[in-house]
């Protein structure tokens, strides 16, 4: 029987079911399958299916990113030389090496073809660095602006769970790091943007490293039936597990220094809600949502806050207990995090 790679979390009780879904039913966070690559290292027995996380829907179609590390490859192979997305070999390697290995012709062909946006807008605002012409891709990676908007990168933020990454047993045999690479320019035109593994923004000292993390994005054509997307079903006594539906109410805790805050949590069917923090009469209500499968979850920013850049936060739920990590990043460059502990109540 073909292995298949997973990351087994110790506090989710959940058994995965491949089973087709219309476009209407694929949403954001959802974990979808499609095409096929080399993860578990054993090259007896073929690629394995890919898992891709939804970030985004639109009119028919979802922009798909990797969950893990697929491969390590360098940014560019040749480190003396100015480059920016359009010109560099990784992207090269992603629209013909990765594409062909990854994907059936009809598989290819439900992947559209983006018209990639590689203006200054997409790069980190106090790097000056042009980010060169535009592209049209099949493959492509994130930019340094999508990756804040999809998983709250920013940069010296030592506690961003949602950006955090692993890399297939196959990738780790070529040295893939937890660092993966956006398609942004870095601090100097010799540099390229990527994710730490802690979550947080850096620019690269070399194009030629060869460890970093390769995670492809795309746009599916939604339309087609060339995907499967991972349901979960639950197994033995998870059903009560994974009943998020209700009011939860605890208690949040600052890391480092030890400040409490309650907390509540209504979570309606479609595992939307709204979060509230409280401490001494002052409150705060945000809009969540729950990533049906997986850890995500996602928490706007209300309008009436001020100093916030991001949040970003993960879940999980054992016992009848449901734990929350968050950290809240602010635009002065700080961040606090916070874990938090919660009971259903109804």
């Amino acid at each position: 029987m073909k292995k298949t790679v997973s990351i087994v979390l110790a506090f989710l009780f959940v058994l995965l079911l491949f089973s087709y879904a219309s476009a209407e039913e694929v949403k954001r966070d959802d974990v979808i399958v499609f095409g096929r690559y080399e993860q578990d290292n054993d090259l007896g027995n073929g690629p394995e299916p890919i898992e891709w996380i939804v970030l985004d829907t639109q009119d028919g179609k979802a922009l798909l990113l990797s969950k893990y590390g697929l491969d390590a490859v360098p940014y560019n192979d040749d480190n003396n030389s100015a480059v920016t997305w359009e010109t560099c070999t990784l992207r090269t390697w992603l629209n013909d090496t990765f594409l062909n290995a990854a994907f059936t012709q009809e598989e290819a062909e439900a992947i559209l073809m983006t018209q990639v946006d590689n203006s200054d807008s997409q790069g980190y605002e106090k790097w000056t660095t042009p980010g060169g012409n535009d592209t049209q891709d099949k493959l492509f990676l994130l930019s340094a602006a999508e990756a804040k908007q999809y998983f709250g990168v920013i940069k010296l933020n030592e506690y961003n769970m949602a950006a955090r990454l692993t890399s297939t047993p196959y990738a780790s045999t070529k040295r893939a790091s937890s660092y993966w690479w956006l398609r942004s320019p870095g601090w100097t035109e010799f540099k390229a943007a990527f994710v730490n593994h802690y979550g947080a923004l850096e620019s690269s000292m070399s194009f030629a490293i060869g460890n970093f993390a390769v995670r492809p994005a795309l746009w599916l054509d939604l339309g087609t039936s060339v995907y499967e997307s991972v349901t979960v079903e639950t197994s033995g006594d998870a059903s009560d597990e994974l009943s998020l539906a209700g009011r939860w109410k605890g208690t949040s805790t600052e890391k480092g220094t030890g400040a409490k805050y309650d907390m509540v949590i209504d979570i309606d069917s479609n595992y939307s809600g709204v979060m509230r923090i409280s401490q001494n009469g002052q409150q705060l209500s945000f809009r969540c949502r729950f990533a049906v499968s997986g850890t995500h979850l996602s928490i706007e920013i209300p309008a009436n806050v001020v100093g916030l850049s991001s949040i970003s936060a993960t879940y999980g739920v054992k016992d009848g207990q449901m734990g929350i990590a968050i950290t809240f990043s602010y635009t002065s460059g700080g961040s606090r995090q916070y874990s938090c502990k919660l009971q259903k109540v109804n």
